[in-house]
């Protein structure tokens, strides 16, 4: 084999390895272009369903509270033992990490 012909078929090998490569990384762009979508609608999803999830409780220890007449430490804490029965923090364990106290709470 000539000097000229394999230069030739050396030089059709990396151009056939360079379009091997080039094709994966543009299916690789493809593939990983609607992750960051996706990701970000489901933690908007999750927030969206933690806000619900928080003002349905505070409704509840609301409607506990004003029209039930429980002072806010005696609403909480037998939500608190219910919660506990069931291995769960309570209310008053979430509202503490969030920086918040219910006035004159034991907590």
């Amino acid at each position: 084999m000539s000097q000229q012909s394999v230069r030739q078929a050396a030089r059709r090998s990396a151009l056939v390895a360079q379009a091997v490569l080039r094709k994966e990384r543009a299916d690789r762009e493809r593939r990983l272009e609607g992750l960051p979508v996706a990701v970000l609608t489901a933690l908007g999803e999750r927030d969206a369903a933690v806000r619900d999830t928080e003002r349905r409780a505070g409704e509840a220890l609301r409607t506990m509270t004003d029209d039930e007449g429980q002072r806010p430490p005696s609403a909480s804490t037998s939500v608190d033992a219910d919660l506990r029965d069931l291995g769960t923090p309570g209310p008053r364990a979430h509202l503490r990490r969030r920086g918040l106290h219910f006035h004159g709470s034991a907590a």
